[in-house]
C-alpha cells in the first residue's frame, strides 16, 4: 500500500463527507533514497473544492547518534494537514480551473490522491536536528576516541583555550 487513495466515490458524496483510513505502507524519503516504514491513519474530508487530508503518522529512520556515533532507530511522528485540489470534476470529467496557488497539492484526473509529497516534506521536517541515543549521552572522548557511555578513560581533557581568559579573571578574583 502506498499513500495514494482513490477518492473519486468520496466526491460523489456531499461536501463534509469522510473517509478515515489506516495506514501501514513504505515512502521514499531522504537525501539519499530510502525507503521508510509508515503507520497511521488519514482522514478525507469531502471540500467545496478537493479533499482536506489529515494524517497522524509514525515512521522510523536508521540514524547514528551525534555524540558517540553509535547506531540508533529514530522515531517521527508526521502530522500533514493538506488541502488537496480537484483536477477534474469526479462526474463529468471535465478539467477544474487551476486555482491561484501553483504550489498547492493537486488530485490527479483519474481521482488519485497522492499524499506521497506531503508526507515526505512531513517526514523531512520531523527529522531531529541532532539525533541523540539518549539525552545523556557522553560522547566520545577527545582524546582517545572511547564511547563514555560505555567506559571511562585515563585521558586528561585538554583544556577548552576559549575559557582561558575566564579563567585567568577567576584566579585574579580568588587573589583579591
Amino acid at each position: 500500500m502506498t499513500l495514494q487513495f482513490d477518492v473519486s466515490l468520496l466526491f460523489q458524496e456531499e461536501i463534509g463527507a469522510v473517509r478515515e483510513l489506516s495506514v501501514d505502507c513504505r515512502m521514499l524519503v531522504g537525501d539519499e533514497p530510502s525507503h521508510g516504514r509508515v503507520v497511521g491513519y488519514v482522514t478525507l474530508l469531502r471540500t467545496m473544492d478537493g479533499i482536506f487530508a489529515t494524517a497522524s503518522l509514525t515512521g522510523s529512520e536508521d540514524e547514528q547518534c551525534s555524540r558517540c556515533l553509535e547506531d540508533i532507530q529514530v522515531t517521527l511522528e508526521l502530522n500533514v494537514q493538506e488541502e488537496f485540489i480537484a483536477s477534474a470534476d469526479a462526474v463529468s470529467g471535465a478539467q477544474q480551473s487551476p486555482r491561484d496557488d501553483p504550489d498547492a497539492f493537486r488530485i490527479s484526473e483519474n481521482h488519485i490522491l497522492d499524499m506521497d509529497e506531503a508526507a515526505r516534506q512531513a517526514w523531512i521536517s520531523a527529522r531531529p536536528v541532532q539525533a541523540l541515543c539518549n539525552p545523556d549521552c557522553s560522547g566520545l572522548c577527545s582524546e582517545c576516541g572511547r564511547n563514555l557511555n560505555q567506559s571511562s578513560c585515563s585521558c586528561s581533557p585538554a583544556p577548552d583555550e576559549r575559557w582561558g581568559r575566564l579563567r585567568e579573571l577567576a584566579q585574579e578574583m580568588k587573589g583579591t
